[in-house]
This record gives structure tokens, sequence and C-alpha cells, in this order.
């Protein structure tokens, strides 16, 4: 990372909500972040100490107009660890279909209410 983002980063990671605690961007981020309105999956490996549950809470509080769905990636048999990069390996593949299979879900219900 350059510096200067590697710097702004730290910064946010002091304030419980992210930059949405941040003085200087709080109100922007704020009307950036309700102008969402689709449905977001925010999901994390338990195992994962960069990303703590918690903190994604935190942050995706920010999505005030987004229909939100939570979720914590157990850890299995198949796949004892994940951590926070873990999710992009090859042996984790088969939570990718649980992803393919939401986006395909979301977008068909979407179709039913909006079809254009």
């Amino acid at each position: 990372l350059p510096y200067g983002v590697y710097k702004q980063w730290r910064q946010w990671c002091k304030y419980p909500h992210y930059f949405f605690d941040d003085p200087i961007v709080s109100e922007e981020m704020q009307e950036k972040f309700a102008q969402i309105k689709v449905p977001i999956v925010a999901a994390n490996a338990v195992d994962d100490l960069w990303a703590l549950p918690k903190s994604r809470d935190a942050f995706m509080q920010g999505y005030t107009n987004a229909d939100l769905t939570l979720l914590g990636i157990p850890l299995t048999a198949s796949l004892p660890k994940i951590g926070h990069m873990g999710y992009f390996r090859a042996n984790a593949q088969p939570l990718w279909e649980n992803v393919l299979s939401w986006i395909e879900t979301t977008m068909n219900q979407s179709l039913l209410y909006n079809p254009s």
C-alpha cells in the first residue's frame, strides 16, 4: 500500500465504526453509503483475526438502506482454517458455490420485482 493510503486506513481503524466516525469524512460517507439500495451479504470467516464479526457488523451499519445479511463462515473438517484471505484459495471453492447461488437467487428475485 502507498504510505498515504496506509496512514489513512490506520487512522480509520482507530474508530469503532471505521470512517463513519471520522469527523472529516463521516457525513459524506454516511450519505454515499445510504444511497446503496441493493441486497448485500457480508460474510467473513469465524477465524479471521483481521476482520472480526464485530468489525464487519460495525462497518455494515453504514448501509442504512440496503437489505443486509451478515454471515460468519464456520470452519469444517474439510476447511479447518480460512483466516483473512483463505476464502480466495482453491480449497475454499465449495464456499464459492454458496455465493454464486445467492447472487443468482437475488438477481432472479430482482428481475421478478423490477422487470425492465
